[in-house]
């Protein structure tokens, strides 16, 4: 049954299309168990917001456009969780059609033991990840998680996966995640890394203990670190001395005699032993004060006020971190135009194992300006360009591949336009925006343009407007 000729346009960064795609297959799974629509598109994130029990492709024979191999490896995936649309369906989060939001569900099939999960991000969300409760599973079974993009698999219990949930990892904007799960039945050894992203010279604990040995005992508990050393015992400590991804190893081995081994990857990142400082401080508003440090902070110490002042007579009401980024928006007493204002922060800690404290005292001047919205283009954290004015009118970084790139020069960090695609565009009416106003924007040119350079215009769909920023 074709559930919607909502097909086209054939345009796959089309937000309307992938959106309401995802809309109709989380809908119509409460009542339906079999339906199906056709695809227009190779890549990933617009082909998974339209896999259906029954999938067609709407592609001309021999069409220059199509990247065959990346389909081929779509029409893959969906050979491999076709038949778990057959399964019980459990939608993981609210419905949602908005691009500000993250949307995900599950099928699971309890005569297998297996199943699949789908989340997306979607362009707009400022949600890089989120844990994922799933529905149905064994409590006291050892699952074993496959990320259809990545080459080795995870596992957990049935019990985390139900209480803690699955963390969801999407870092890029949009982008689909497609995993395909089973239940692992017999021997089933397990590693619980605490952390699994640590830094070098951190200790962390690698636990054994959950593995699943029914009807038996262990004997035997043998760890490969990675690391050229090993260890035994159910539960070990360790450190890691130098960055890397190290593949940790256990064996298990029972009274039995039965065997079985498992790998789990820990990150290890350099040192953190940079302190935080104020990079920039800005105000496009009369009540708001936009904060951006040098690096990612803690978010309780980031979050709160009395960590601020600002003279001359300004009342520092509130403070919010922006996910994501390293800003912070204050909300203030009332500022007035053209006063030079100087800002002063304590206490605020940065994410290191062994946190840093910004320098006591830290002070930087600032005006309030009356800007509407101000992209400084100077960081691209985590997909997103800050609005410095303080107005909310964040920017997201998108484009073919990841979008704009945070870039060192001479002036400090900028955003580095590929010239075809990358756009940092804001999703907003812009409906207190009175007449008239100016628009201005600095750019460093390329030295070979294309056909037209477009600096500032309506890329996005009819409502809302979505301004970009395309420098070519």
């Amino acid at each position: 049954m074709l559930r919607s000729d909502f097909q086209g346009p054939q345009n796959p960064n089309s937000a309307e299309m992938m959106v309401g795609n995802q809309g109709h297959t989380y809908g119509l799974s409460l009542w339906v168990p079999y339906f199906g629509t056709g695809v227009f598109y190779d890549n990933a994130y617009a082909v998974r917001s339209h896999l259906t029990p029954a999938l067609g492709i709407g592609f001309q024979a021999g069409s220059a456009r199509v990247d065959w191999e990346t389909m081929r490896r779509r029409i893959a995936d969906w050979k491999q969780v076709a038949d778990d649309f057959f399964g019980d369906y459990y939608p993981l989060t609210p419905y949602s059609l908005s691009e500000h939001d993250r949307i995900a569900w599950q099928f699971d099939r309890p005569s297998t033991g297996g199943g699949m999960v789908q989340a997306f991000r979607r362009a707009r969300s400022d949600e890089g990840s989120r844990r994922l409760k799933l529905v149905g599973l064994d409590p006291e079974a050892v699952y074993e998680l496959r990320d259809l993009d990545r080459e080795s698999p995870s596992r957990a219990t049935g019990r985390a996966l139900m209480g803690e949930g699955l963390l969801a990892v999407l870092p890029r904007r949009p982008q689909a995640l497609l995993i395909k799960y089973r239940r692992l039945d017999g021997t089933a050894a397990l590693i619980s890394a605490s952390p699994s992203v640590c830094e070098a010279g951190q200790r962390i604990t690698l636990n054994g203990n959950d593995s699943r040995v029914p009807g038996a005992a262990v004997v035997g508990y043998h760890w490969n670190l990675g690391d050229g050393t090993s260890a035994e015992g159910s539960c070990v400590e360790h450190t890691y001395t130098k960055p890397g991804a190290y593949t940790v190893g256990l064996n298990v081995l029972t009274e039995q005699g039965a065997t079985d081994k498992t790998t789990t990857v820990v990150t290890v990142t350099p040192a953190d032993t940079t302190t935080p400082v104020l990079a920039a401080v800005a105000s496009g508003r009369t009540d708001r004060v936009t904060v951006t440090f040098s690096e990612l902070v803690d978010p309780a110490t980031a979050a709160t006020a009395a960590n601020y002042a600002i003279e001359p007579g300004i009342e520092v009401l509130a403070a919010s971190p922006v996910s994501g980024t390293t800003a912070v928006t204050l909300t203030t007493s009332p500022l007035t135009e053209g006063t030079a204002y100087t800002l002063t922060v304590n206490g605020v800690r940065d994410l290191a194992s062994s946190p840093h404290i910004i320098a006591p005292d830290s002070r930087k001047a600032f005006r309030y300006t009356a800007l509407y919205a101000w992209w400084r283009l100077d960081d691209g954290l985590n997909g997103t360009a800050v609005d410095s004015s303080g107005n909310g009118h964040h920017g997201t970084l998108t484009g073919s591949d990841h979008g704009p790139t945070p870039t060192p020069s001479t002036r400090g960090q900028v955003l580095s336009f590929d010239g075809k695609a990358d756009v940092v565009e804001t999703d907003t009416t812009l409906s207190d925006l009175t007449m008239p106003f100016t628009i201005a924007v600095w750019v460093n040119p390329a030295s070979t343009q294309v056909e037209h350079v477009d600096i500032l215009g309506n890329h996005g769909e009819p409502s809302p407007l979505k301004v970009s920023v395309l420098v070519c």
